[in-house]
């Protein structure tokens, strides 16, 4: 027990110890003071003069405990180094005749009158205890400002006002409160007040304007002060509250809220405009909004019809509002209470403010009405549970420690009702109050809503690192439109209340594009024709040394076509071709579609069990291929080798399309492509869907016919789609691919220059292989104009890599599209992007209009993540022979009144941005749930890839012995960085650690020299996963340092852990840390090893061993400070000048 706990023990016993002419004098009936006490007395005598005189005191009346909200102020107080962000300002501009000492003489009154302004804080045993200051009058000279112009003027004022909110307050030395006057003229001057939020919250605003007006109307006209005496004091409460706040009654409460807060996510999902901060900022701004008169007063009555008040309400409403946008259902928002049930703290200026914790479960209801009345119920609860402090409350829920934002919410609601501040306080004078300038934010996000007779306004304060004022502007609209919605429908499916307003519903359904041009083919076969009747010797194909022209291409194409009717290959029949990249194989694909069958690409590295499934499922009649005779497919396939076909045919000319379906169900390729189910689905292309895409894509990539386009990807991929057609409609010329000069990076773009090649169609995998490679020795190849990309999500630091070495002459193409919208649905230019943002899959082609939408078809406001939808002309016919997955993956079109149109469920998470651009988020069935919490894979990834040295990172799920879901990282190394990764792994956790919450972060991590690729050009993730797991570090490691040796020791004792069973490895905070432990854990390091550290220093550095270097590091630099201020002059060397 120190000094300050045994005089505290005297108060509460009525033992008062008063220091009077130098002697110390004690108060007590004389049954308290028994023998015992006189002899603990005597005993901390020396002490009690000791404090006495360093907290310039005369008796123990002067302490008092601090109340729970206090010295979690306090401790953000440390932690922030003396923070402006509990700074409370004001601002009041007062016209008319003013009493500067009547002013002055009110506020002195104030202070003199409530001990709580002039407390400050001593810091004893790493405990903040209250001490009471005797009060001394403040007299702030006034600001005189009335000889400047008008602008000088306002530019001054606001520069004063600025320093003045943002000056901290020293909790130590100053009083509470604050003044400053500012004259501008005679008859005009500007008030700024300014208090703690440690002495003060927004009750006791509305004591201090009640009492200021009264002691300024009595001090102005010459009288004493009309207000009573108080009859108690904040000390008095926090006796109390630290008194009867224990035992059986703080164990119930605490029940309570442990039962109700048990695993809550530790931080909200709304969609952030910029990645979250190492360390949490109070950087903020306001948005006001309000709701409709009319709409107010329907709101107010249907809670009160549904027997519930206009906060329950608020809440219920508020709380839908972050979960549509979040796409959470467990939701968490704090709210102040006023906490003042006594009548006696009423008349109080102090800090009783307590905050409760609100918890919805949105999936638990059907509507409104039902998300009301649990609102009700958990408001009810908290009320009957209303006096744990929540500071008491994050201890015990043992929540896990960050910087980077808030424990247990980072959301809060406020309801006032507003008591306008009537110009009353004197007849001589206007008093207009003014907002101040105070840009900050407690929270990430605070609704306040003040409610007014048949009028509500809200404000929305927002942490600007976070969010940018548009998106908060959004919220607020989408919340006022959700209100209406609730009031319009309160009974309907909460998913499906619209939340848009009318511009942003405008903006998601963006018209679609009508493509139909009479004046062009309507079958593919048509338009290649054209072509070759326009050019006919013009370069077609080029394969190795093999040069064909459209004449030579369209002659080979015809003979194969006649061939193949004579062989019994009829319109509407499936034609697999199995066939290497040749000029044979772009031949005979032109030749199946002029006959009016569809071709049916299979790679020919497919598997014998994969091409027997795909056969059965189309119901193969015919298979066309090269090379070897094949095996293993049913009797009822005619296989047709294609160097077996006769030399010459009855003809080459072109074919009549008598017996085509119209160009909107004649299928002109089936395309088996893997999918969610786990067997591969036959996507059916339409001629009208192939030429749809050609249309629109075109103008996006800017081909002309003097395009080279090179074949890179497999021919059962999509892209080869993209790569013949749109080089072979528009009159280019396709170079197809020599695998021999694919086999390195190097190669390649030898191959771009040997070949002229102005465009390129690859894989985002391999294009990450090539930026990987780029150093100032590559050859980039000058004729290539652009490139296009697509089929994973880009990397934005690999895309700065390109950046460095690639011209901005090269364009950059990012694409995205499943092959159900016929190869690729949007496109975005990324040649200027220069963010380190995650790169957006662009806008929607014409061919193709996206939606984003909730999981009741509602569509998402922007920046809110929803599944992509999308319909227009190039969303295909469905799949082959499989009516059940067609009816679930294409539905009906909702928002359109057209005749048959449907919209294809991409199963891929998405969101709007503000430029209208479309951001990739991930797979919906790359979800998971950790511990409780929803984890994206992806989110992880970002992250990793925002760390230094990191290229790329994919990270894995899969599940232990135990069963357990663990994550895995594979993590792709700046090229300069392979042969000194030691401690990388290392810096990756640090880093992550800091803007990750824990349950997100990877067990495992493997660095690779390269992802495996499948067929397709995309990361082999099955591969990735079944690669060995690396060798973990024992889970142990004794501590070996001195200092080391010191930390354990002390760690054990505060966190009741036998000293030997922590390791150097072990985090404080996962250990059972919270944050006033770290107060004592400081305090400790500065008793036992004399050294100074910070709060934060100790969050940045939770690991024994990192918390050691530290201490040595400024044990160090403290020794050479020493030396150099304890050295003799005999050490010094004089120099004259």
């Amino acid at each position: 027990m120190n000094v300050i706990e045994f005089l505290l023990e005297m108060k509460e016993l009525h033992i008062f110890v008063n220091l009077e002419n130098g002697k110390l004098k004690v108060q007590g009936n004389s049954e308290a003071l028994n023998d015992e006490i006189k002899q603990r007395l005597a005993s901390f005598k020396q002490d009690i003069f000791d404090v006495f005189e360093e907290l310039n005191i005369r008796s123990n009346r002067q302490l008092a405990p601090s109340t729970f909200s206090q010295v979690r102020l306090w401790f953000l107080d440390q932690l922030e180094g003396g923070s402006v962000h509990y700074n409370m300002p004001s601002t009041s501009f007062l016209k008319g005749y003013i009493d500067l000492n009547a002013i002055d003489k009110a506020h002195n009154a104030i202070i003199e009158r409530h001990e709580s302004l002039r407390t400050t804080f001593v810091c004893k045993d790493d405990e903040p205890y209250q001490v009471i200051n005797e009060f001394k009058p403040v007299n702030p000279p006034v600001i005189d400002l009335s000889e400047l112009n008008k602008e000088e003027k306002e530019l001054k004022i606001k520069e004063i006002s600025h320093q003045e909110t943002r000056r901290p307050f020293d909790l130590e030395k100053d009083y509470m409160m604050r003044w400053q006057v500012i004259k501008v003229a005679d008859n005009e001057h500007v008030l700024l007040r300014t208090m703690h939020h440690i002495a003060s919250d927004g009750w006791s605003g509305g004591v201090l304007a009640k009492e200021f007006s009264a002691l300024y109307k009595a001090f102005e006209s010459g009288q004493e002060s009309p207000l009573p005496p108080l009859v108690i004091q904040y000390s008095d409460y926090a006796h109390w509250q630290r008194q009867w706040l224990k035992g059986e009654v703080l164990e119930n409460q605490l029940k309570h809220w442990t039962q109700k807060l048990k695993g809550i996510p530790s931080v909200h999902k709304l969609p952030l405009d910029n990645p979250r901060p190492e360390n949490y900022t109070h950087n903020g701004a306001h948005h006001a909004s309000h709701i409709s008169d009319d709409t107010y007063h329907k709101f107010n009555q249907l809670c009160l019809q549904n027997n519930a008040t206009l906060f329950m309400g608020l809440h219920a409403a508020f709380s839908l509002l972050l979960s549509r946008y979040s796409n959470e259902d467990d939701i968490v928002i704090g709210t102040p209470i006023a906490n003042r049930e006594q009548p006696d703290v009423a008349p109080l200026i102090g800090f009783f403010l307590n905050t409760l914790v609100l918890r919805s479960n949105i999936a638990k209801v059907d509507n409104f009405k039902e998300l009301l009345e649990q609102s009700k119920s958990v408001a009810l609860d908290a009320y009957a549970n209303q006096q744990v402090p929540f500071e008491q409350l994050v201890k015990e829920l043992d929540v896990e420690s960050s910087l980077s934002y808030q424990p247990v919410f980072q959301i809060m609601l406020i309801l006032q009702n507003n008591e306008n501040n009537k110009s009353d306080i004197s007849k001589k004078t206007k008093w207009i109050p003014l907002n101040s300038e105070f840009n900050y934010a407690k929270f990430e996000l605070t609704l306040s809503v003040t409610q007014m007779t048949n009028k509500m306004f809200l404000v929305w304060n927002y942490n600007t690192d976070l969010f940018e004022h548009s998106s908060i502007q959004r919220l607020a609209a989408n919340f006022n439109r959700l209100i209406e919605s609730i009031v319009e429908s309160p009974e309907s499916s909460l998913l499906e209340l619209p939340l848009l307003s009318e511009a942003e519903y405008q903006f998601s359904m963006q018209s679609e594009h009508e493509l139909t041009d009479t004046k062009q083919p309507l079958y593919v076969h048509e338009l290649f024709e054209q072509n070759v009747a326009r050019h006919p010797d013009k370069l077609a194909v080029s394969f190795k040394n093999q040069h064909v022209t459209y004449s030579q291409l369209n002659r080979k194409a015809n003979h194969i076509a006649h061939e193949l009717r004579r062989l019994g290959v009829k319109p509407r029949t499936v034609v697999a071709v199995k066939m290497s990249s040749s000029f044979e194989l772009v031949a005979s694909v032109l030749a199946i579609i002029k006959l009016g069958a569809a071709y049916l690409p299979i790679d020919p590295k497919s598997p014998a069990n994969r091409l027997q499934f795909i056969s059965d499922k189309s119901k193969l009649a015919f298979l066309v291929f090269d090379g070897e005779k094949m095996s293993g497919l049913n009797s009822h396939v005619t296989m047709i080798n294609i160097s077996e076909l006769a030399s010459e045919s009855i003809s080459v000319d072109n074919l009549n399309a008598d017996d085509f379906l119209p160009p909107k169900e004649q299928v002109v390729y089936t395309m088996f492509t893997s999918g969610s189910t786990g067997t591969p689905k036959g996507v059916q292309i339409s001629h009208s869907n192939l030429l749809a895409y050609y249309e629109s894509i075109k103008d996006v990539y800017n081909i002309t016919e003097d395009e080279r386009f090179l074949q890179f990807s497999s021919f059962s991929f999509d892209i080869f789609v993209e790569e013949m057609f749109v080089s072979l409609l528009s009159g280019g010329a396709l170079i197809l691919k020599d695998e021999a000069d694919l086999q390195s990076t190097t190669k390649f773009w030898q191959q771009l220059n040997k070949y002229d090649i102005s465009t390129i169609s690859i894989p985002t995998a391999y294009w990450h292989e090539l930026c990987y490679a780029l150093d100032s020795s590559t050859a980039i190849a000058p004729c290539l104009r652009q490139v296009i990309i697509g089929g994973e999500a880009m990397s934005a630091k690999m895309l700065q890599k390109w950046r460095l070495f690639i011209s901005n002459k090269t364009r950059i193409i990012n694409t995205y599209g499943p092959t159900e919208t016929t190869v690729i649905a949007s496109a975005f230019d990324a040649t200027n992007f220069n963010s380190d943002k995650k790169v957006p899959i662009g806008k929607p082609l014409r061919s193709a209009k996206c939606y984003v939408l909730n999981a009741e078809l509602q569509p998402c406001p922007i920046s809110v993540e929803g599944e992509l939808y999308i319909s227009g002309e190039s969303v295909s016919l469905g799949y082959l022979n499989d009516s059940r997955q067609t009816k679930l993956s294409f539905i009906d079109n909702p928002f359109s009144s057209g005749q048959g149109s449907k919209l294809y469920k991409t199963g891929d998470k998405v969101r709007w941005l503000e430029d209208g651009n479309i951001e990739f988020v991930g797979r919906l069935d790359s979800q998971l749930k950790i511990r409780g919490h929803r984890v994206e894979l992806d989110e992880i990834e970002f992250h990793i890839a925002q760390c230094t040295d990191v290229e790329m990172a994919i990270v894995l799920s899969h599940r232990d012995d135990k069963g357990n879901i663990r994550l895995r990282a594979f993590i792709h190394l700046d090229k300069e960085m392979i042969e000194s990764h030691t401690d990388l792994i290392e810096n990756v956790k640090s880093q992550l650690s800091q803007s990750l919450p824990e349950y997100m972060l990877p067990s495992n991590y493997s660095i690779v020299d390269e992802f495996p690729l499948t067929i397709t050009g995309k990361v082999d993730r099955k591969a990735l996963i079944e690669t060995e797991l690396p060798k973990e570090d024992s889970t142990y490691k004794a501590a070996e340092s001195e200092t080391e040796k010191a930390l354990v020791t002390i760690w054990g004792d505060l966190l009741g852990i036998e000293s030997n069973e922590i390791s150097v490895n072990d985090n404080f905070f996962e250990l059972g840390g919270h944050s006033l432990l770290v107060v004592r854990l400081v305090g400790e390091v500065r008793k036992q090893l004399g050294q100074e550290i910070t709060i934060k220093s100790v969050f940045e550095n939770s690991e024994v061993h990192a918390l050691s270097l530290l201490i040595d590091s400024i044990k160090k630099q403290s020794e050479i400070l020493s030396g150099l201020a304890s050295g003799s002059s005999d050490d010094i060397e004089e120099i004259e000048w």
